[in-house]
């Protein structure tokens, strides 16, 4: 079962609590992320990237996004790092 949802995003965020989890990250690729996040797909179509047999820019294929797994305010976490804004989900109980 996934059980990393949305959080937050860098902006609506403080600069401490990025600076910390951004300086803790590990790479992973897209297929973890997709394993592990619950509302991936709903942000994705947010976001405007194609799904599904949808043509257009696939999120995988975005040369401006990044996948980390890392701590957010004490927290595992992953996130996107898409245009330099953090996009951060996660783990729920």
């Amino acid at each position: 079962m996934k059980k990393f949802l949305y959080k937050t995003s860098g902006v609506s965020s403080t600069a401490k609590l990025i600076d910390a989890m951004t300086e803790q990250a590990r790479p992973v690729p897209l297929a973890t992320l997709r394993r592990h996040c619950q509302d991936l797909p709903e942000w994705e179509r947010d976001m405007g990237y194609a799904t599904g047999n949808q043509t257009g820019l696939r999120l995988v294929d975005d040369y401006a996004v990044r996948f980390y797994r890392s701590r957010y305010n004490g927290k595992p976490c992953y996130y996107i790092d898409h245009s330099s804004i953090e996009h951060i989900w996660t783990e729920s109980h």
